[in-house]
């Protein structure tokens, strides 16, 4: 009982663990969720450089992946899409893609996530929790790589045309916004990622511990249940035996005194012929006296007369 109880206030105290970093991670990946969207509806990637010897900075272009706007000192903005995805240059176009297919993922992870975590009931099993967020681990890692790479190769190539000296001044650029907030959000999807799969893989062992002591518990309560079943039916049985036993006594006591009766009467009957006989007996015998007297006397008699004559 005693170790049933530290190991059910251990396997408590795990449990709230990892829903806590759970928690955590969950957090950590709506807010690169979010970073990732904003990062791809902004046009906000590239920026327009005031170098050299201009001072004409009453407007700004701003470049993203849909479009590119022209704003103005007085705060009017006019923002045009693209007339055509081939106008664009090799890194914009590769992070359209990444970008949307990050956003899907971490989307799907998250909700997976939600699904299998330790705080919900959607999952019984402690084993396929532990499954379900490594899966969304790896999912929210993958999605934090498919912000950076192309925000990372973004501001490679912004930068390398900022020092090329061919560049004209008008078509140099700077790096916008959006590349910050594609980098911390890839940052928080790979932390988020990292700490489900570090802590998915303690609690998927520590799940199936728990999973196994809980099934040996149930089949020694179930082997239990099976003996002390049969144990009640045999002492049903024996209590039925012993029932049975019982009226047999009462029939075999019922049996005795009839047969006790029946012998008693048999000895009062066989008493009185044995009186019967003894009397037959005794007249018996005494017609033997008389029929001896009376031979004997006959003998002496004819002696007697033999000797006379």
């Amino acid at each position: 009982m005693y170790e049933d109880a530290v190991n059910e206030c251990t396997s408590s105290a795990s449990r709230m663990g990892s829903s806590g970093v759970q928690i955590v991670c969950v957090s950590l990946g709506i807010l690169g969720l979010v970073g990732t969207i904003v990062c791809c509806a902004i046009p906000r990637w590239k920026v327009t450089a005031f170098t050299g010897q201009s001072i004409v900075i009453a407007q700004s272009v701003e470049e993203g992946l849909w479009m590119n706007c022209v704003v103005q000192s007085t705060g009017q903005q006019q923002c045009k899409k693209y007339d055509s995805l081939l106008m664009l240059s090799a890194d914009l176009q590769a992070a359209r893609g990444m970008v949307i297919i990050s956003c899907m993922l971490c989307s799907l992870c998250l909700l997976t996530l939600f699904a299998g975590a330790d705080f919900t009931t959607c999952v019984e099993s402690e084993s396929a929790k532990a499954k379900i967020s490594l899966v969304a681990g790896i999912g929210l890692i993958l999605g934090g790589l498919l912000v950076i790479i192309p925000v990372s190769w973004s501001a490679h190539n912004t930068v390398r045309d900022f020092n090329d000296p061919l560049v004209v001044a008008s078509r140099k650029r700077e790096l916008g916004a959006c590349i910050f907030v594609g980098w911390a959000a890839g940052g928080l999807l790979i932390l988020a990622g990292g700490l489900l799969c570090c802590f998915s893989k303690r609690g998927g062992g520590r799940s199936e511990a728990e999973d196994g002591a809980r099934r040996r518990a149930e089949d020694g309560a179930r082997r239990r249940t099976e003996r002390g079943g049969g144990r009640s039916e045999a002492e049903d049985g024996a209590r039925r035996r012993t029932e049975r036993g019982g009226g047999r006594s009462e029939a075999e006591d019922g049996a005795r005194r009839r047969t006790e009766d029946g012998a008693r009467r048999r000895t009062e009957r066989g008493g009185g012929r044995s009186e019967e006989e003894d009397g037959a007996r005794r007249r018996t015998e005494r017609g033997g006296g008389r029929r001896t007297e009376r031979g004997g006397g006959r003998r002496t008699e004819r002696g007697e007369e033999e000797h006379d004559g």
